[in-house]
Order: C-alpha cells, then structure tokens, then sequence
C-alpha cells in the first residue's frame, strides 16, 4: 500500500503542476489577447457619449421611442473604461437599427411595415454595417433584410430577441 500512495501523490503532484503551468499559459496569453484588443488612441465615455449624441441628431426613431440617456457596454463597478473611437456613433446607429426592426416586428403581419422595412434597409450604408460588422454579421442582416422583405419575421426577430437592447419609450 504504501508504494501505491506514493505513486499517487507522485501523479497528483503532476497533475497540480500541469494545472499550475496551464494556468499560468493561459493567463498570459488572455492578458496579451488583451492588451492587443485595446484601443489604440482610446476615448473617454464622455467623448463616446459626445458622438453619440451627435450621431443621434442625424436618425430619426420611430414614433414613441426615444434615445437612452446612457451608452450600453457591460459595466463592473469601480473598473476603469476606455471606448473606441466611433464606439458612440455604433451604439447609436445599432439603437436605431434595433428601434426599427421592432417597429416592423410590430407592424409586418397587418401590412403597415413598408416604411419601417425602408428605414432598416439604410443600415448597409451605415458605418455599422460597413465597417463594425464583421462579414458574417453582414451577411445574417442582410438575409434578415431579404426574409423581412419577402413577410418573414424569424431571423429578425430571433436577432432583435437575442442581441438589441430594451427600448426607452416616451
């Protein structure tokens, strides 16, 4: 027995030192996977709240929704944060896009949604879509777009269930 024990705790001592060494690899490369995704000349939320507001002066919401009085991002209490430029004019410009899918959401099966459907259609020449999509985002709205066009509600609604935040009604 007592060679068994010791060939255990020679297997356990392994194990927590693999352990150990994994996370500590993984710990370093999630730290520089980090660093890497920062921004490079980083803004401040007032300056992302600036943009905001500013890009908010050029889309129009459809009637009785109003713009959040603060930007959406995943807030810790007490940390520090730095935005992207443009970090405004996307959340703004994906607001809206969320504002109008929801409108024609509500208005589609009564035949009401042409103009709504319009609206949403601009999006492809947002800088939303151009630039902070990545190419399958892309592609997903624009067979939203195309589904919401031929009268079916699935993909947009399951995007808008999944991925838009709640709407600021008047």
């Amino acid at each position: 027995m007592p060679g068994a024990l010791r060939g255990l705790r020679s297997s356990l001592t392994y194990l927590v030192v693999f352990v150990a060494a994994f996370a500590a690899v993984s710990t370093s490369w999630y730290l520089v996977a980090f660093q890497h995704r920062a921004p490079s000349n980083p803004t401040s939320y007032a300056s992302a709240k600036a943009e905001f507001d500013r890009t908010t002066k050029s889309l129009t919401l459809p009637a009785g929704t109003t713009w959040p009085a603060k930007l959406r991002y995943p807030h810790t209490p007490g940390a520090t944060y730095v935005f992207s430029p443009g970090f405004g004019k996307q959340q703004a410009q994906f607001y809206w896009y969320c504002a109008w899918s929801r409108d024609w959401l509500s208005r589609y099966a009564d035949g009401t949604g042409t103009y709504s459907l319009n609206e949403m259609k601009k999006v492809t020449t947002m800088d939303l879509f151009e630039r902070d999509f990545d190419l399958t985002t892309q592609q997903y709205t624009e067979r939203e777009l195309t589904d919401a066009q031929a009268g079916d509600p699935k993909a947009l609604r399951t995007d808008v269930d999944l991925n838009c935040p709640p709407p600021v009604t008047k």
